[in-house]
This record gives structure tokens, sequence and C-alpha cells, in this order.
């Protein structure tokens, strides 16, 4: 056995490979397309095929689309080199024959910083021309002289001719008539190269028929099958969505209970959902599952941008304060063309005795005043409203994070006072902390239901302690069932 020598990848500081995976097995990669899908930080592609190598190549991040969205895959993969990440694109077989090497060059003069390699993979043409062995059998040759073998030797020879004449020069007679992808879609490509793995005579409404030699290609098209890909019944797949027809892609801005939530439902509806949520605690707490995609990290606007290509709906599940990133999504929205919707949540009754003000340093403002231990329940991001208090005064209760505890030390909170957990909290909890570190002021947001806010109010009424709430922004949006609605009409 040859020792495979390894291949040392030069790492740009911008720079996305185009990645030939080969037929689709993974012993038909090879080496220089494994050492690379190794060194990247982030791989985007066609989700079957992410399917086919995501347990053997772990990543920072992985992006998937649906069929018919090779462009968006494109954009999205120089918008994220350009943020310093190295960034793999893959697709079946060789990149450079019908595949994702020609659209990615086609964008490269929008994005004249970043550089483009195109890692060669083993194209699936020919994996297909081994299938059309069986039809050439070269048998020993007869006492006359071996006129068979010669006579099956000139037959394959002429397949090979036609083929390799199609992939040059884009024939109808291997690439749909006109150069029609089967797909639909008029394909633009700069180096003519068109390929399918296995032929259909006769046109993409004809059953899938055993391949034929090349003298019966006329009028037929060659269709390239993944090895491994899944087949879905004619009908219809289980979630009701049609087989054969693009997925509908929806963005869902989370990092909230009804978030996950709704990311759940909508794809339990057929549809590909990409969740963006801003840190790693977020993409834990929503996890994976079927049909949904997560994408991890604050985003500036253009960035949300690049996001939405390609999306139906845009759904903003943000929290109910996060008045900043609201404002942004909504103007990528605009940019984007994308439609947009906002998850409201349901708002809490105050109760009596209760105290509230505009923002976080209103309430600071009045704290300011008076005496006594507070609890911040406002979370990390507050903390420079209360800069002013004495932070012997201060035990805010933040996430369990890097980003929570350094936030409590630059605001020099002494560190038996930090309180770093996890909501939401019952009621018993809530009273148990009040008592521990003698609260005279509570001081919360109004999360609804889910954030537990009515465990904290009662707490603070039954423990005699002072419910301080900070307003929660205006806003108008909509329920989860009402957004439902409307993505099922999108869906249908």
């Amino acid at each position: 056995m040859l020792d495979v020598m390894e291949i040392d990848i030069d790492r740009p500081e911008k720079i996305v490979y185009v990645v030939g995976l080969g037929p689709g097995e993974p012993f038909y990669m090879t080496q220089q397309a494994a050492n690379t899908l190794e060194s990247v930080d982030a791989i985007c592609g066609y989700k079957v095929y992410l399917d086919l190598i995501r347990d053997e190549f772990p990543c920072e991040e992985y992006y998937a689309t649906g069929m018919t969205q090779e462009l968006d895959r494109c954009r999205w993969a120089l918008e994220k080199a350009r943020t310093g990440k190295r960034v793999a694109l893959v697709c079946s077989g060789d990149a450079g024959v019908y595949g994702m090497a020609s659209p990615l060059l086609e964008l490269t003069p929008d994005y004249p910083d970043v550089a483009v390699e195109v890692v060669p993979g083993l194209t699936a043409a020919l994996s297909g021309g081994a299938r059309f062995l069986r039809h050439f059998p070269f048998r020993p040759a007869d006492p006359v002289g071996g006129h068979r073998e010669a006579a099956g030797l000139r037959r394959y020879g002429r397949f090979l001719r036609c083929v390799v004449q199609s992939l040059l020069q884009g024939q109808a007679g291997l690439s749909g008539k006109g150069g029609v992808h089967p797909a639909g879609k008029r394909q633009k490509c700069r180096y003519r190269l068109r390929h399918r793995a296995q032929h259909r005579p006769g046109g993409s409404d004809r059953p899938n028929p055993d391949p034929c030699p090349a003298e019966r290609h006329c009028g037929g098209y060659v269709y390239h099958r993944v090895h491994r890909q899944r087949r879905h019944k004619a009908a219809g797949r289980q979630n009701g969505h049609p087989t054969g027809v693009p997925q509908m892609k929806a963005v869902v801005f989370s990092g909230t209970t009804e978030g996950r939530v709704f990311s759940r439902q909508l794809a339990a509806l057929g549809a590909e959902v990409l969740v963006s949520v801003a840190t790693p605690l977020g993409a834990e707490e929503q996890g994976k599952a079927d049909g949904i995609t997560v994408h991890c990290g604050r985003l500036t606007p253009e960035e949300m941008t690049a996001l939405l290509q390609g999306a139906a709906l845009c759904i903003d599940a943000t929290h109910p304060y996060a008045v900043d990133a609201t404002k942004n999504i909504r103007a990528a929205c605009a940019v984007a063309g994308v439609e947009y919707h906002r998850l409201l949540r349901e708002e809490s009754p105050l109760p009596a005795g209760s105290m509230v003000f505009a923002t976080a340093a209103h309430a600071a403002a009045f704290l300011a005043g008076c005496s006594g231990n507070v609890l911040l329940a406002t979370g990390a991001k507050e903390l420079a409203a209360f800069a002013a208090l004495s932070p012997e005064r201060l035990f805010p209760r933040v996430l369990p994070t890097r980003e929570g505890i350094a936030a409590c030390e630059a605001a020099g909170i002494p560190h038996k006072n930090i309180i770093a957990m996890q909501g939401p909290f019952s009621y018993a909890l809530n009273c148990a902390l009040i008592k521990q570190f003698s609260i005279r002021y509570l001081v919360t947001k109004d999360g609804g239901a889910v954030g537990g806010f009515a465990e904290k109010a009662q707490a603070a009424q039954d423990t005699g302690a002072q419910l301080i709430v900070v307003r929660r922004p205006a806003e108008n949006g909509q329920t989860a069932a009402q957004i439902l609605a409307r993505c099922k009409e999108v869906l249908v």
C-alpha cells in the first residue's frame, strides 16, 4: 500500500476552498480534500453533502442550504471569508466538473480581497463510466482473432468520446435540451462544463432505466445521483412537503425559549430552518433537531443580510428588550427583500406596589437615594447603568459564562456577590436568594411567563422586598400561531 504524503495547505488570511468530495463514499475523497476540511473554520454546502462528512470532519460552523440555492452558498462562503475565516465550499465529484467552482468564480469580482483555491476531487463521471462498462462486455478473444473483443472496445471508445466531448462543449445530449439544467434552470457557466453521472434516455419524465450505450443518447440527459442520498416516495414526505420541490427556507433569530419552540414547529411543517443565536449557550439550549441548522455568533447588519439570502421568511424571536438586535434584523430584511415577522412574548401583569421605570438608568438613579442590598436580575449588559451605586450593595444574577463573570468583574462587583446561574428560577429559589443576601430591592425586567417573572414578583412580595421593574419597550408583532399560519401559506 502506498503511503499518502501529508499535504501542507497554505492558509491565506481570507480564502475559500472549493472542495470536491468525490462520488460520495469517504474512501473516494482525495487526501488533499480531507486535509482541507480538517483545517478550515467553516464548511458550507448542500445539506445532503454535509450529512456525508459532518461526523468525519467536525467543524466550528456548518452552513447548509437546499437545492437551487447554489449562489446563496457561494455568497455566504465569500462573506464569511471576508471576516478572516477559512471556509470550505463543498460539492460532490470534482468542483470544476458541473460543480461549485464556476458559480463561485463568477462572484469573485465582487470580493477582490478573498482568495479562492479549487481542491480537485474524483469526478462522479468516472463512477458513472464504471456502471456503463456492463454494456460493453469484453469477452476473451475467439479462435478467429478476437473480433468480438475489438467490437466491444470500439463501442466503448465511441462512448468515451461522446462523454468527453459533451463535458468540454456542454452538448445537449448529456446536459439536457439546449444546455438546460434538469432542475429547470438554465445554467450560465463560464467554463461550459456540464455533467451528470447516469444517463436517462428520453428526458426527465421517464422512469429510471438502466444506463445505455452512447449510440442511444439522443434526446436524453445525464442525471447525477450522490451515493447514499435518501430517496423519498413520489407522493411526498411524512411532513407533507412534496418531493422534488425545494423546501422553504426560513431564518429564525432566536436565543429565547419561544424561539426554540417556534423553530421546531416550523421545521415540523417541512421548512428548512436556519436558527441564528448570539452565544454558545444559546446554541447549547437550541440543541439539534431534524431540519434545523444553527448559526452561532453575533452578527453585524451586513452579516445578517448575507445570512438572509435565499430565505422566504425571517422570524425575529429575540428577547423583548433586545432593541438593537430587532432594529438590525428589520433593516437587514429590508435590504435582503425578505418578509419579516416579529414574534411577541406576552407581557406579565404587574403586581400592586411594584415600581416601574423607563430604563435601568432611571431605576439606578432612584436606588442611589436609598439604602439596602439590591438583587439585579436585569442581566450583565445592564450593569453599567448601576455604576454609581456602591458595588458592595449589588448582587447581580448573571449567566454562568465567561462574559457574564467578566462583566461583573469589570464593574467591580465582589466575587462573593456574584450569582452565576441560568434561569428561569422557581419561587422557592428566589425566596432563598432574597433571604440569603438580605435583599431590600429586586430589580428585574418583564420577561413574561417563560422568563419567570411571576415567580420573582411573588417572591419579592412574600419576603418584603421592593419589586422594581424596567418597563418593556413598546413594539408591534404577532403570536406564534399567527406566524405559523403565514408560514403554512408560503409552504403551499
